[in-house]
């Protein structure tokens, strides 16, 4: 069977990224005035940001998209990480401090943002959508209706946008979490994928049919490609969680030792 290499043309897809690529690009550029007070432009915030759609579109719009669907289980976690990691984060760089805090000068979009990327919130919703999207019974459904998998997709992108908040978040009025925080929320998260990971990798069969009945293209079975899934899936998950780690344990760290030097100098 010849290896599947379609790319998605659907109007709606390409229309809708070139639409945020050329909004974004009248926000930073003529309309730049109304919600910054300095003249430059945002150079790397906007390199962030068409970085990310440039990836958006190989998550959702590249052969990834049909081989996960129709053949590979690891594929399609390769796809579901490219939209829960670096697709947000790419995202939340492309956004000038300055234009997130002007929109949060608006009473009810502070209120609503200050709920919805409190640690606790953030890591809940990820942790249950991303989990209950891997169950066979909704996994399926998504598998076999197009409307049913964008949902899916749209709803891993918002949540892992909230998961990562309390940790990279581009805003002053908003911040990140204070490295402490940050660090048990970072273990937490980590605890919170094991369920998943357990379901994937401890299996004893192919939990998901369309695998199991789907043309094989590669030379390993279902079982093995789920297995493959969720290793890749838990490993790439867990690098980036400790990077994060690491980096808070750092400013802590830090943080620690300045107070500790400022201590010494006044006790002189």
């Amino acid at each position: 069977m010849p290896f599947p290499l379609h790319w998605h043309t659907e109007p709606l897809l390409l229309g809708g990224l070139l639409s945020l690529g050329w909004l974004y690009a009248l926000m930073m550029g003529p309309y730049r005035a109304v919600w910054a007070s300095d003249s430059n432009f945002p150079y790397k915030s906007a390199g962030s940001f068409f970085t990310c759609l440039g990836l958006a579109y190989l998550a959702v719009g590249s052969p990834l998209d049909q081989i996960g669907e129709d053949f590979l289980f690891s594929v399609h976690m390769v796809q579901h990480l490219l939209i829960a990691i670096p697709i947000p984060l790419l995202l939340m760089r492309g956004m000038p401090t300055a234009f997130i805090d002007n929109l949060l000068d608006y009473r009810l979009v502070r209120v609503t943002f200050r709920f919805l990327m409190h640690p606790a919130t953030a890591g809940l919703c990820f942790t249950l959508t991303y989990t209950l999207w891997h169950m066979p019974n909704l996994y399926e459904w998504a598998l076999a209706d197009k409307r049913v998998h964008i949902v899916e997709h749209l709803m891993m992108f918002l949540v892992a946008f909230q998961m990562w908040w309390p940790l990279a978040s581009p805003s002053h009025t908003l911040p990140k979490a204070v490295p402490p925080v940050q660090l048990l929320y970072i273990i937490l998260l980590m605890i919170g994928q094991f369920p998943v990971f357990g379901l994937l990798t401890l299996s004893d069969e192919c939990l998901y049919a369309t695998y199991t009945l789907a043309p094989h293209i590669v030379s390993w079975s279902p079982w093995q490609d789920q297995v493959l899934g969720g290793v890749i899936m838990n490993g790439v998950s867990m690098a980036a969680y400790f990077s994060f780690f690491a980096y808070a344990f750092y400013v802590w760290y830090q943080a620690e030792e300045g107070i500790g030097k400022k201590k010494i100098v006044i006790a002189l």
